[in-house]
């Protein structure tokens, strides 16, 4: 999975090209064009556009994202899934720790038919929920599994590793 924020759609092109990436995630302002362009040429490889969220506040907040949420997925119909993260004032770019309203997840799967991968707040003690009430395409950790920026702990990754698969398959 090559992860790119604004690069020119040559650059993106090229380097999944290059590298032969089987994923590239769109974690940007990209829009639908760039989307458009980015699937003829690379017919072959997944694309994963990531939408920000608000963080939850509220029960009515979740109905907002669904309505802004529907509006942004219509730009983006080529894509083969999307990943849900938090948007936090200050940051842009995920990694923020906060979570938004799950239901909004599974509201895109269920009624919409769009693979969704979860990001967000998640950790070793949460994502067994959330994977068993939402049942995402996929989950997505950063600061979820670090004990400082950028640090990554393997006990944490390990156990958040293991919740996710025990509430995915019983294991």
């Amino acid at each position: 999975v090559g992860v790119f924020m604004d690069q020119p759609l040559e650059e993106v092109s090229a380097t999944a090209l290059a590298v032969e990436l089987d994923v590239v995630q769109l974690h940007g302002a990209e829009d639908a064009k760039f989307v458009e362009e980015l699937q003829k040429l690379l017919p072959d490889t997944w694309l994963i556009k990531v939408v920000h969220l608000p963080p939850k506040t509220s029960a009515k907040n979740g109905e907002g994202q669904l309505a802004q949420l529907k509006e942004k997925l219509s730009s983006y119909t080529s894509c083969d899934a999307i990943l849900l993260d938090t948007a936090v004032k200050g940051s842009n770019s995920g990694g923020t720790g906060a979570a938004f309203d799950w239901n909004v997840a599974k509201h895109c799967q269920e009624e919409w038919g769009i693979p969704v991968i979860v990001a967000g707040g998640l950790t070793d003690a949460n994502v067994a929920e959330l994977v068993s009430s939402v049942r995402p395409f996929g989950v997505d950790v950063a600061s979820g599994v670090e004990d400082a920026p950028g640090v990554k702990n393997s006990e944490k990754t390990n156990g958040y590793v293991r919740e996710a698969k025990r509430a995915r398959f019983g294991a």
